[in-house]
């Protein structure tokens, strides 16, 4: 039988023995080795009380550098595992979810500890070994909370984790974390320039959870946007993103065929991508071009069958183009006595405030209790003429007037249509 001894503190613990490999890998084998119940009992109670006195930590970092590091480090993700294939009432505290929480704990702690090389690639081991065994919402929950007392040792861990794992550990960042614009946020604190630098935490942060993915309420977005802010390169691949999901939004293949609720995330994206690089003033954004696409994208949705798409376009006139719209005093708003489905606005319409005042009504914003702020308000028509023409762009493809693309004069035009924006049921028109 093994038996602890520690006073004081974890970092000040005097193990009567060693908490080494070796004494890890002979309670697991004791544990297998079990003949009877009672054996069996006493043998778990030996792994709880040698994890819950911080011996993990000593074998995580103690691990040989070789080919029997993987072994050990398995067995410690696969000790839950192990023991409920031997009994059937285990220990709560090897419980997989508390039993991994406790392993992501000590993984911090040790690197606190032992800020080497050694560590580091034992540490980013294990914690591949522990997502892929289930454990990757317990070692977000401890990242998340680790992050408050400092990011060094998270971003150091997250830069060389598996690439296997990295869908599973940021996509349940992006959907845990709170997002914030007034400083730099949770995500840029747990994951620093590498969000952007290695190809597969890039293609999970700006195209899974965008493209293919897409979510009831719009976190991850929040939290996509707030990261890439954060620096110049971030702040670049936003504006990639954005041109990207207005060419996907103004395809009329997609808009036949898109689920409803994939069309509303990407008009999200859109809304909030767009109000981040327009209030930030990134100038990598083209002014010009975004107007031309978007002016494509609401023509094709306003000649749509469809009550919803075109309502959507209406949201994307009065939340992007009346930002886009530099004459004072002028703003685009629906009139929403005639909007069939206000639960639609205020899913997309609160994406297009302030970042401060997002971030500071998050909650409520999310829950669509907020109302639009009161500003003046200008004809769309209008409004996209007079745009147009002080941008030199009148009369291109997507244009206002005589394109087959355009606003004006088509068969499901602007003006005196049936699915028009002024005196129209849900339609966008001067307040």
């Amino acid at each position: 039988m093994y038996k602890y001894e520690h006073t004081g503190t974890l970092a000040t613990a005097n193990f009567k023995m060693a908490a080494s490999c070796t004494t890890f890998l002979d309670l697991v084998s004791s544990l297998k080795a079990s003949k009877d119940q009672a054996e069996l009992l006493e043998n778990v109670n030996n792994v709880v009380t040698f994890v819950d006195e911080g011996g993990l930590v000593e074998v995580i970092y103690q691990s040989p550098q070789s080919a029997s590091q993987e072994v050990v480090l398995q067995l410690v993700s696969k000790l839950p595992d192990i023991v409920a294939n031997h009994t059937a009432n285990a220990h709560p505290s090897l419980s997989p979810s508390q039993f991994y929480t406790q392993v992501s704990r000590d993984v911090y702690t040790m690197l606190s500890k032992f800020s080497d090389q050694v560590s580091l690639d034992a540490a980013a081991t294990l914690v591949s070994n522990v997502v892929l065994s289930g454990g990757c919402d317990a070692f977000v929950s401890v990242t998340l909370q680790h992050i408050s007392d400092g990011f060094r040792c998270s971003r150091c861990l997250l830069s060389c984790v598996r690439d296997s794992i990295v869908d599973s550990v940021v996509t349940k960042l992006i959907q845990k974390a709170m997002p914030c614009y007034t400083r730099k946020c949770t995500i840029w604190n747990a994951l620093g320039e590498v969000g952007v630098s290695r190809l597969s935490f890039k293609y999970i942060l700006t195209h899974k959870n965008i493209f293919v993915r897409y979510y009831k309420k719009p976190i991850p977005l929040y939290n996509i946007s707030s990261y890439l802010l954060c620096s110049d390169d971030g702040c670049r691949e936003l504006v990639q993103v954005l041109y990207q999901l207005v060419e996907l939004w103004t395809d009329k293949v997609n808009l036949q065929y898109l689920p409803q609720e994939q069309h509303v995330y990407i008009t999200q994206a859109i809304v909030l991508f767009a109000t981040c690089c327009l209030q930030r003033d990134i100038k990598h954004l083209n002014h010009n071009r975004l107007m031309v696409d978007l002016v494509a994208g609401i023509s094709a949705h306003f000649e749509s069958t469809s009550d919803s798409v075109r309502l959507l376009g209406q949201i994307v006139a009065e939340c992007v183009l009346g930002k886009l719209n530099v004459k004072q005093g002028k703003s685009l708003k629906m009139d929403e006595s005639t909007v069939s489905d206000v639960g639609l606005v205020e899913r997309i319409r609160p994406l297009s405030y302030a970042l401060e005042q997002q971030e500071k009504n998050f909650n409520e914003l999310l829950s669509g209790n907020s109302q639009s702020p009161s500003l003046p308000s200008h004809s769309l028509v209008d409004s996209l003429k007079e745009e147009l023409i002080d941008r030199g762009v009148e009369g291109q493809g997507g244009g206002v007037e005589g394109q087959g693309g355009g606003v004006e004069g088509q068969r499901r035009g602007v003006e005196g249509q049936g699915r028009g924006v002024e005196g129209q049921g849900g339609g966008v028109e001067g307040q």
